[in-house]
């Protein structure tokens, strides 16, 4: 019953992580795109209404690809084809002795690529607003894949290193 009620729970926070992603997009959209940039320390941090037309942390830009030779479609399908990858490596890491930590990085991942596609498919792009210096601009969604990947692979080292 135990085991039941966290997956419930995890589910929860993942649905409740998504919807944080969502408004905080939807903050943005109206409140940013309109009166423009925000500064919250100095110029080292400052919100910012960005279209991301391109891959998380503007990936294909830093390499020389330029957005408009991938179309949005394309982006969402690969953006699901990982999302179904991140899926899979979690049923597979929950055989055996299950780890809410992993659990729970991966709820945190997922809500947060769900939250990419969604716009990806709904916009055709991606709404990203926080700018800290020195680093491409990005969102709460981001913010939860990569703290999602790192909960999931502490939790995993963590089962492993445990005593059996």
């Amino acid at each position: 019953m135990r085991r039941r009620a966290f997956s419930l729970l995890t589910v929860v926070f993942a649905v409740l992580m998504f919807g944080c992603d969502h408004a905080t997009k939807v903050a943005a959209s109206t409140s940013l795109a309109e009166h423009g940039p925000v500064s919250i320390v100095g110029d080292a941090v400052v919100l910012r209404y960005v279209r991301n037309d391109d891959v998380a942390f503007s990936l294909m830009h830093v390499f020389g690809i330029g957005p408009t030779q991938w179309s949005p479609i394309f982006l969402a399908v690969a953006a699901g084809l990982a999302m179904t990858i991140l899926g899979l490596a979690w049923w597979r890491m929950r055989r055996g002795e299950r780890s809410r930590l992993v659990d729970v990085g991966f709820a945190m991942a997922f809500a947060g690529a769900l939250g990419n596609v969604v716009d990806r498919v709904t916009h055709g792009y991606v709404v990203d607003f926080i700018h800290v210096k020195r680093w491409p601009v990005f969102n709460v969604a981001d913010i939860l894949v990569v703290i999602g990947m790192g909960l999931a692979i502490l939790g995993q080292r963590a089962r492993k290193k445990a005593p059996e």
